[in-house]
């Protein structure tokens, strides 16, 4: 065994060790004094003489001794260990199906991530059909500024900004900012805060106002904060109107 590598059982050892230097022991001992176990009846050693003069004889004893070595082999060899059965297709089927489900559920998290992204990537269109808002409701004018709201997105994803932005969708915002550009149809604008951009939806009855501004005027405006937002440098406003 310690040549093999094998592990050692030290207990089945001291076992075998035993034994074997006890039997060794006996074997030494009676071949000194077996003489002196005969009795006066001597018919039992010619019967030994002659079974270990013959061939068979001697190869029972030689027989007995390997068995013994055998025996103590097989004793301190370490059990062969069980072969496992080969997995069936319904065990397989049982074991896959926790990964199965797992991977179901990582795909339609997937689906989602995809439908909200092309969501956020129509950002830039008015929504569709918007409900009129109406006259008799107070406005609600928020008390962060334009890089306040930019903070919720700062080492953040959108879903993730959009979370603390929660609280701030559909109220106003009075802020400021250079004119960039105007929309073809003159019903929106981007402006620069800072290093922010400001992304408005004007109304029809301020087309003629945009329609005269330049590029870098520093305007005044006052929107609302819309519901779909998309990370810094852009906020995005609707309902904006044009202070004095």
């Amino acid at each position: 065994m310690y040549l093999k590598g094998t592990e050692i059982d030290w207990r089945k050892t001291a076992i075998a060790a035993a034994i074997s230097w006890i039997t060794g022991g006996f074997a030494v001992w009676a071949s000194h004094h077996w003489q002196s176990w005969r009795t006066s009846d001597n018919r039992v050693v010619p019967l030994l003489v002659a079974f270990e003069g013959k061939f068979f004889g001697r190869a029972i004893i030689i027989a007995a001794a390997m068995g013994f070595a055998l025996a103590l082999s097989s004793f301190l060899s370490p059990p062969i260990p069980a072969v496992a059965p080969t997995p069936t297709a319904a065990d397989i089927t049982k074991a896959t199906a926790p990964l199965k489900a797992q991977l179901d559920e990582a795909h339609e998290q997937i689906a989602r991530l995809q439908a909200a992204q092309k969501n956020m990537l129509s950002i830039g269109a008015a929504p569709e059909q918007p409900p009129p808002a109406a006259a008799d409701i107070p406005r609600v004018y928020t008390n962060k500024t334009v890089q306040d709201l930019a903070a919720f997105y700062k080492d953040r994803t959108t879903m993730q900004g959009n979370v603390f932005m929660a609280d701030e969708i559909g109220k106003w915002i009075n802020t400021e900012g250079k004119l960039q550009n105007l929309m073809p149809d003159g019903g929106g604008a981007a402006l620069y805060n800072d290093s922010y951009q400001i992304l408005c939806n004007f109304g029809e009855k301020w087309k003629a106002k945009l329609a005269v501004l330049r590029p870098f005027d520093l305007i005044k405006i006052a929107g609302k904060i819309r519901q779909d937002q998309w990370a810094p440098p852009a906020l995005f406003l609707e309902e904006c109107e044009l202070r004095d």
